[in-house]
């Protein structure tokens, strides 16, 4: 049961990028294409690490 919530939670986190994305944009003048590949680097990051961490 923790393990269900803990994931759920993190999923939660993870994908609340777009939420946010307008904001950081506007906050942080960070043009789109860094911001979207920062948050795809980090996507692609976790996605290849977690089989190996798991």
């Amino acid at each position: 049961m923790v393990a269900l919530v803990s994931m759920a939670f993190w999923i939660g986190i993870r994908t609340s990028f777009s939420v946010f994305y307008v904001a950081l944009l506007e906050e942080f003048s960070w043009s789109r294409g860094d911001s979207a590949g920062a948050q795809s680097l980090a996507l692609i990051t976790y996605t290849v690490l977690a089989p190996l961490v798991g």
